[in-house]
């Protein structure tokens, strides 16, 4: 039996690919003619060669690639390394035979795996059948990906993860971790075509471990921005993966030997104070996280998965995400909606409002300054001070800067209610 001993989720994706790939190769290139010719090692050998002609040669192309090398990047490079000096040990044979095995089942598959029905998937999952192959069951998680089955699949998944235990749980097999692995992929492919309820789930609880483990997040957010059909659709879902993303529920682990960690939104906070108005300057992204990390081992990939983190969520604050919303042929309206996006990009932070002013300045603006307003009417709503604090401080740069004459403002106080409200220069 391979070696199931739990492990830190970290643990098992430390290590850098290129220490992987080297090992797969290596162990491609043994000189397999010094061992006795058995079964088991015949098998290894294939397993190898099959592997190691798919990392030596990767579909670069093709979207798979991403997930099939965070499954490869499980594999354990030291595990391969004791192989090299001890190639008669039964039980470091049997480890790496079954880690090359199921990667194999879930990438590049040799055609042994069976594949579930959904129905025996489902069975599976709740525990209900005593014997089953695991290779088949990867495979067939895998295959699901794809297939019209997705939908089920999720139908599964998400109750699951929505547990408390599974959410907070760190100790993983590497069979457990594989698995675990394979449930965020089919959750995240095809974010677009998610709930709102269950793309604020993943954003809130899901995050930062994804990213970890391989799952190419921001790919999936961009995705859904891109599928924006309007200027409007897509600032709301900007602004509603930013708010969500925000509040995520996320620990990011500080030190792994004294298990410190801090919320997300925490870390988030520190490094507001510290980049000030350069937040997503990617140089001080990476300055952040190495001075997080500098003395943690292993340092090199969690800055890397922080400054992922740190990317994604000041881009979603900028919205600049993404880049604009393509049009072949962009007709008068076209030009408006990207204009208005444009607008909402630079209204997301402070340090670009003199764009705003700039565009309204110039006597080239496509529309006036109220037609704006009253857009963000239709998006923002004055229940938090920081909306209102917003709109306050944005009356009081427009009058600065000439945009609004003095006495037009934005939102204005009603002693009634005793809340703000939009005034009529707004609401027309």
């Amino acid at each position: 039996m391979p070696n199931q001993t739990p492990k830190n989720i970290y643990e098992f994706v430390v290590h850098p690919w290129r220490t992987v790939e080297k090992q797969i190769l290596a162990l491609r290139d043994f000189d397999w003619n010094k061992l006795p010719q058995t079964a088991q090692y015949e098998t290894l050998h294939t397993y190898a060669e099959l592997l190691a002609g798919y990392v030596e040669h990767p579909p670069l192309a093709d979207p798979s690639w991403k997930l099939d090398k965070a499954v490869i990047g499980l594999i354990d490079p030291a595990r391969i390394e004791q192989f090299f000096h001890t190639p008669e040990d039964a039980a470091i044979v049997n480890d790496v035979l079954f880690q090359l095995k199921h990667t194999i089942a879930v990438t590049v598959t040799d055609g042994t795996e069976e594949l579930y029905r959904v129905s025996r998937m489902e069975k599976i999952f709740l525990g209900q059948v005593a014997e089953y192959d695991t290779a088949s069951f990867v495979y067939s998680l895998r295959q699901g990906l794809n297939a019209d089955d997705l939908p089920a699949y999720r139908a599964m998944i998400i109750p699951y993860l929505q547990i408390e235990d599974i959410q907070r749980r760190k100790q993983f097999t590497w069979l457990e971790a594989l698995i675990f692995i394979l449930l965020l992929q089919m959750v995240w492919h095809r974010f677009r075509t998610l709930i709102d309820a269950e793309q604020e789930f993943l954003l809130q609880r899901y995050v930062y471990r994804s990213i970890v483990l391989g799952i190419p997040v921001r790919d999936a957010i961009t995705d859904a921005l891109y599928e924006s059909p309007s200027w409007f659709d897509y600032v709301s879902l900007d602004d509603f993966y930013h708010r969500v993303i925000e509040n995520n529920q996320e620990r990011i682990p500080l030190s792994l030997t004294e298990e410190k960690e801090v919320l997300l939104p925490a870390v988030m906070k520190m490094y507001y104070a510290k980049a000030g108005d350069k937040d997503a300057d990617p140089l001080m992204q990476n300055t952040f996280a190495k001075e997080i990390y500098q003395d943690m081992p292993g340092h090199g990939a969690f800055e890397v998965w922080l400054v992922e983190v740190l990317y994604i969520v000041t881009h979603l604050r900028h919205g600049s995400l993404i880049d604009q919303i393509a049009a072949a042929e962009p007709t008068e309206l076209d030009l408006i909606d990207q204009d208005l996006v444009n607008l909402f990009q630079w209204f997301f932070d402070k340090k670009n409002w003199p764009k705003i002013a700039t565009y309204f300045q110039t006597g080239k603006a496509r529309f006036p300054v109220t037609v704006f307003l009253e857009k963000c009417m239709d998006i923002y709503e004055l229940k938090t001070d920081g909306a209102v604090q917003k709109f306050l401080d944005f009356t009081e740069f427009l009058h600065r800067e000439g945009v609004l004459e003095s006495g037009e403002d934005i939102i204005e106080f009603h002693e009634k209610d005793a809340a703000f409200h939009w005034s009529p220069l707004v609401t027309g």
